[in-house]
This record gives C-alpha cells, sequence and structure tokens, in this order.
C-alpha cells in the first residue's frame, strides 16, 4: 500500500562569511506518494533576520519516492554566534490528492567566519507588483569609490512573459518563457545608485521567487567583475 509523502531533511551545508550565514539543505519525500509542486513558503534560522528568499514561495521541485531537491537561504550573522547550534525550521505546501503543508526542523553549527569562496558583487533587487505588471529597481550596493558597475540584469521566469518596460541605454531580450535579460553598454549602475523602469506583464496575477543575477563591469580593469546572486518575486507558474 502506498504511504503519504512524508519530507524529511537531509544533509545541511552552512557558510559564514562574517556579514551573514548561508544555509543550503537537502528535503526529501521517505513516502512512496509521489509530493508535486513542492513549495517553499517559510524559513527561519534561530532569531536571525532572514535576508534570502526576500519573498516567498520558491518552487522546489516535485518529489518521488527518496527524490530529493535542495533549498538555500541567506540570514544576517547578527545573534548567531560561530560554535553555537540553532534550529532552522523550513515551511512548505506540497500537492497529493490536494494542498497539504509541511514544516522540517533540523539543528545546524554556525562555524567560524571565513571569506566566500569567490566575491560576490553587493546587490540587490526591488520589485513592485500592480496590475498583473512587475517592475524591478535594481540596487548597486558597492561602497562609493568601488570601480564595479552593474552592466546586466538576468531573470529566471516561469510563465509567460511580455517586457514592457526597459530604462534609457539598456536593452532586453527574452524568449517569453523562461528568461528575460537587460543589458547596457554604457548605462552602467554606480555604486550606491539605483535604477527603475525594468517591467514585465504576464497574464498571471500570481507570484513566486526565480532566481536572478547581476552582472557587474569593473571599470578600473576594463573586464567583466563579481556577479550578485538571488531571488525575487516573478510571474508564477500554472498551479
Amino acid at each position: 500500500m502506498a504511504s503519504k509523502p512524508q519530507i524529511v531533511t537531509g544533509n545541511a551545508t552552512v557558510i559564514n562569511t562574517g556579514e551573514d550565514v548561508i544555509v543550503s539543505v537537502t528535503v526529501t519525500n521517505i513516502g512512496s506518494e509521489t509530493a508535486s509542486k513542492v513549495f517553499l513558503t517559510g524559513a527561519t534560522l534561530g532569531a536571525a533576520p532572514r535576508i534570502s528568499p526576500q519573498n516567498f514561495p520558491v518552487y522546489i521541485g516535485s518529489l518521488t519516492n527518496e527524490g530529493s531537491g535542495s533549498i538555500g537561504a541567506r540570514f544576517s550573522h547578527i545573534g548567531l554566534t560561530p560554535g553555537q547550534q540553532y534550529l532552522l525550521t523550513l515551511r512548505g505546501t506540497y500537492e497529493a490528492g490536494g494542498t497539504l503543508g509541511f514544516v522540517v526542523n533540523r539543528y545546524v553549527m554556525i562555524p567560524q567566519p571565513a571569506p566566500y569562496a569567490s566575491p560576490r558583487l553587493r546587490s540587490h533587487v526591488n520589485v513592485l507588483l500592480s496590475n498583473a505588471t512587475w517592475t524591478y529597481t535594481i540596487f548597486n550596493d558597492e561602497p562609493l569609490g568601488s570601480s564595479l558597475y552593474i552592466a546586466a540584469f538576468h531573470l529566471d521566469i516561469v510563465a509567460p512573459t511580455t517586457v514592457t518596460g526597459t530604462p534609457n541605454g539598456w536593452q532586453s531580450e527574452s524568449d517569453l518563457m523562461t528568461y528575460v535579460g537587460w543589458i547596457s553598454g554604457d548605462a552602467h549602475i554606480a555604486p550606491q545608485q539605483a535604477l527603475g523602469g525594468f517591467e514585465i506583464q504576464s497574464p498571471t496575477g500570481r507570484s513566486e521567487s526565480t532566481s536572478y543575477s547581476l552582472i557587474s563591469w569593473d571599470h578600473a580593469a576594463n573586464n567583466a567583475g563579481p556577479v550578485g546572486l538571488d531571488t525575487v518575486l516573478s510571474p508564477s507558474r500554472a498551479r
């Protein structure tokens, strides 16, 4: 007899950069019935402020028996002491004869601070949703005097989408189903500056968080610089 889906946590990787704590953990369905359309709807680590995902839900996938997915989250280092354990709690939903919820808990150890393996662009993206229109503003959080300017914005999408806004000096490209990209030859976003007007529309009125990347251009070295990676709300897939 088939057993209902049961989602549990697996291995966890924790990175402490000294500025934030990055947690990556696997979740596995140990039931024999498939858990379809698994979404993450919440993540906490002790009392630390969550930096990413900024918004939920985040799509994990469909988990068959012994099928696994990966969940990543980033938290402020404030309130997290190296060498101490803190409770990581993940909440979500899945489909199995209806929409059901799950909660999984796991204690994780905070390691000593160490630089991230590769440089990251200090940056973030905000979104405003109104009347099935998603409008994005890009922020370059590099300090004044940095030579890293933002030259491109790539957004993963999972629903039919039309590009309806592009800032002056930028160009857009998209296959209208899986990605939207904007790039600029010389209207780059300087450190401590922001630029809005990156706009898309979709027939769906719902959102989910999808991945994006911000690509920098080093004006001193005259070549590509570090990339900023995170998630932001975009049109949701069919549910």
